[in-house]
């Protein structure tokens, strides 16, 4: 959450990257923003699956993005931006994102199975008459 304690350092940040900078207003408040309710919709079980799934296109977009850098798509090479893993080159973000999309993957599967287990429980307890 390092994007929503300094805004203005992270709006610059944006500002250095290859797009047009027409998108840096939302981009500034957007992504911390999604960042924030993805976190709340996997903390609440009854949203928990929509945070995973949210968690994992988030990520799938950025490590798209990242993967753009790492194999030269663009012109120049935008800065890493300031987070907890400033000092990442740019392939290592694409394994580290890989890793994060993995992990989003498997809180799906997870929750996806518990679902389908509470489900099938109640479906027995129905059939018991319970």
């Amino acid at each position: 959450m390092s994007k929503a304690v300094n805004l203005e350092k992270f709006h610059n940040e944006i500002n250095n990257q290859p797009f047009n900078n027409v998108w840096t207003p939302y981009l500034t408040l957007g992504i911390p923003a999604s960042e924030l309710l993805l976190t709340v919709l996997v903390l609440w079980p009854k949203t928990r699956l929509i945070g995973f799934y949210g968690s994992f296109l988030l990520m799938a977009t950025f490590t798209i993005y990242v993967a753009l850098v790492t194999f030269n798509f663009y012109e120049r090479i935008p800065c890493g931006c300031a987070t907890a893993f400033e000092k990442l080159s740019w392939p290592q973000h694409l394994i580290l994102n890989s890793f994060f999309m993995l992990i989003a993957l498997t809180g799906i599967y997870m929750e996806r199975k518990q679902r389908k287990n509470i489900h099938l429980f109640d479906a027995k307890s129905d059939a018991k008459g319970l």
